[in-house]
């Protein structure tokens, strides 16, 4: 009799573990399941940010590689212009335009000045989404959901 009472209150314990085991596997998959929609979301931001960027990054190069032919073709006219390494490098007086020079200097003065305000703009905003881009990362990386929210980019219309 006391064996079977024993016995009962075995059975009875173990089908309480095996009920709290059988709630513990069911939290810990809704868990899993709200994890991975989690991180697909957080791998499709990183997709579109990414292509974001790489965008981002053909525009800036095209008026870029613009702003130095235009510069290099304004120039040229006045002055003798050195590409080095894909950037703009020495730039010497071209002596035979030297006097003409002074009526156009303001000209291209003003429209240097426009790109470079331009470039500038266009890197601040790379390097600011970059950072940002590199942030939620971080917080992806150790855990964080919902922290992904779109990032904002200036359009820069070329000068």
């Amino acid at each position: 009799q006391v064996s079977q009472n024993e016995l009962d209150w075995f059975h009875q314990d173990s089908e309480a573990q095996m009920k709290k085991w059988q709630q513990e596997k069911k939290e810990n998959r809704e868990n899993l399941k709200a994890l991975r929609g989690t991180a697909k979301k957080h791998s499709d931001t990183n997709e579109r940010y990414l292509k974001t960027i790489d965008d981002k990054e053909k525009q800036y190069n095209v008026c870029l590689n613009t702003f130095l032919d235009t510069r290099e073709e304004l120039l040229g006219q006045h002055h003798c212009c050195h590409r080095k390494n894909g950037n703009v490098g020495v730039l010497t007086v071209n002596p035979q335009y030297s006097s003409s020079s002074a009526s156009a200097a303001p000209v291209l003065k003003s429209q240097i000045d426009s790109w470079e305000i331009f470039i500038s703009n266009v890197k601040k905003q790379l390097e600011k989404v970059e950072a940002e881009y590199e942030a939620k990362m971080e917080l992806v990386k150790k855990g964080a959901r919902n922290c992904l929210s779109k990032v904002e980019i200036g359009d820069f219309p070329c000068p």
